[in-house]
């Protein structure tokens, strides 16, 4: 696979396929990395592990504005009820 391929993939492949790719990655970081830690001297999980950190601290970050445009766009299509006569 060349790396345009792979890059198209990544960007604009099936996100299904994207989702599992992940999970068994993160599956075999958990599994090999107590044999590599001894060989290499430091937690490949660990490595990894910052990348999670990041994605959590971003997604805390934007979800207060999130709700705030979601409370301000259903709040402008509320339709108001006629005025009784």
């Amino acid at each position: 696979m060349n790396t345009s391929r792979l890059i198209h993939f990544l960007f604009q492949g099936n996100l299904v396929k994207r989702i599992a790719i992940g999970l068994l990655l993160g599956i075999l970081v958990a599994v090999v990395d107590p044999s590599i830690e001894t060989a290499l001297g430091f937690s490949l999980a660990d490595k990894v592990g910052v990348l999670g950190t990041i994605f959590v601290k971003a997604l805390r970050a934007v979800a207060p504005i999130l709700i705030f445009f979601l409370v301000m766009a259903a709040l402008a299509n509320k339709k108001l009820a006629p005025k009784a006569t």
